[in-house]
């Protein structure tokens, strides 16, 4: 035998075998869950300082998200509009706010898996009914989660983590990751979600951005306090320091000396409606409102 004459046949035998480990891997491979670059979020609309999450480079409509990480940041006066994919529904973003992309996969079957963390400001999302039981889309915060499978919410993070949820279409399932508690939030009703406690129980809620101011004066310990009234589920900020609002709505906030000038005075609802109020602090009096802008009602 002549040894050139098998020498094909030898060759391919061991082009088999090597292949065999690659074949075998394949075959046994069943991933749920797989990245895709054809999912995307688009700026559609820009208003004010909007700019790429941990970048100075600022955001124009027509730009996508389309990776795990990446976000978006806006300035004071500022907001977004994002379109989740083809169809699928919306994400409005509210001034100070601060978002990123934690998940964006698409299952096996064909359903679309959205995970958004909020770290402070406010979002709204309107998303239609999913038809793939595998499809879901969560915001989360530091103090919790928000999932659907199609409706109309907004979610509001305090600085220091407080999430207030407001359900206006549909039905939001709420949770602690800490506590596991999860309670249903229903057309027409909102939660609290404090870090390390679970949710509130859902209460009926209206948007309201009335501003009462009940006291502004130097209190005996030569402070300077303002107190007033908004609704609980509000968030109330104060020449730019947000303000604990309690569970009546009440807050306080104390200067160590009497402002100058004006003083602002912002509120933030959950669905993402906004008032600013400006007041003139006289001494031993009550505060002067000069001038306050529109309601401005999201939706």
């Amino acid at each position: 035998m002549k040894p050139h004459q098998n020498l094909p046949t030898l060759l391919l035998s061991v082009l088999c075998l090597a292949a065999l480990p690659t074949i075998s891997a394949l075959s046994l491979q069943t991933p749920v869950i797989a990245q895709t670059s054809s999912r995307s979020m688009e700026v559609r609309r820009v208003i004010g300082n909007v700019t790429f999450r941990n970048s100075f480079t600022r955001a124009k409509s027509g730009d996508r998200l389309t990776n795990v990480g990446q976000g978006l940041s806006t300035g004071s006066r500022s907001s977004a509009v994002l379109a989740l994919d083809a169809g699928i529904g919306t994400v409005s973003v509210s001034a100070k706010t601060s978002f990123l992309i934690k998940e964006f996969n698409t299952t096996s079957n064909g359903g679309k898996v959205t995970v958004i963390q909020v770290t402070k400001g406010q979002v709204r999302v309107n998303v239609r009914p999913f038809t793939n039981p595998q499809s879901r889309l969560q915001v989360k915060t530091p103090a919790g989660i928000a999932g659907v499978r199609g409706t109309e919410f907004g979610v509001a993070v305090a600085d220091n983590g407080q999430t207030n949820v407001l359900t206006n279409e549909g039905s939001v399932a709420v949770s602690d990751p800490n506590k596991g508690e999860t309670v249903e939030v229903n057309a027409g009703y909102a939660t609290i979600v404090v870090e390390g406690e679970a949710p509130t129980e859902p209460v009926q809620f209206i948007e309201n951005l009335d501003l009462e101011v009940s006291r502004a004066r130097l209190n005996a310990d030569g402070v300077w306090e303002m107190k007033g009234k908004v609704d609980p589920f509000n968030f109330i900020w104060i020449d730019d320091e947000q303000v604990q609002v309690q569970e009546d709505g009440s807050f306080e906030m104390n200067y160590a000396r009497l402002p100058q000038g004006l003083t602002t005075v912002r509120m933030l609802t959950p669905l993402g409606s906004t008032k600013t109020t400006y007041l003139f602090v006289r001494e031993e009096s009550f505060p002067i409102q000069l001038r306050g802008e529109e309601d401005e009602f999201a939706g």
